[in-house]
């Protein structure tokens, strides 16, 4: 599982907006990873026949 990206002090102090800019839209990128990643998860539960919820759709 990568790790959250994190807005670093320096950035935060300075409001550096396009540091600012460039977290937010990694922060998107790694949350759009774990929901893939999840839908893939509960996709293959409920090939093997395991409960599960109505399971997003692949991309």
């Amino acid at each position: 599982m990568p790790a959250k990206p994190v807005l670093t002090v320096e950035d935060v102090a300075l409001g550096e907006s396009a540091a600012l800019d460039r977290h937010n839209s990694a922060i998107e990128a790694w949350g759009d990873g774990m929901a893939k990643q999840i839908g893939r998860l509960c996709r293959a539960a409920a090939d093997v026949g395991l409960p599960h919820p109505d399971c997003p759709a692949a991309e």
